[in-house]
């Protein structure tokens, strides 16, 4: 499957509240894993600078790849979503190595 990266932006509205971001994590993830039945996260990570989360993430096609941005942005939680595409590095190496 692709691997995605996506690069979220918290909303003001939630950045003024921290007390509520568990029940509104909750409540995004059950909403895109229902959206996207075939996204599969494998790394939810918080971070200092221009975005407040990293998701990497494999999806079947960049369709779900791009519903799963929609729906999280759709829920309010976040300001911006924004998705790259990705490869694992032994992947790069083998498609490089005639290069």
């Amino acid at each position: 499957m692709p691997t995605y990266v996506m690069l979220v932006k918290m909303s003001p509205d939630l950045a003024k509240n921290f007390g509520t971001m568990q029940e509104i994590g909750r409540k995004v993830g059950t909403r895109y894993r229902e959206a996207c039945p075939d996204v599969k996260v494998t790394a939810h990570i918080a971070l200092m600078g221009p975005y407040d989360f990293m998701d990497i993430f494999e999806a079947d096609s960049e369709e779900s790849a791009f519903r799963m941005g929609a729906v999280i942005l759709s829920s309010g939680f976040a300001s911006s979503v924004e998705t790259w595409t990705a490869m694992h590095y032994p992947r790069l190496l083998e498609i490089t190595k005639d290069l």
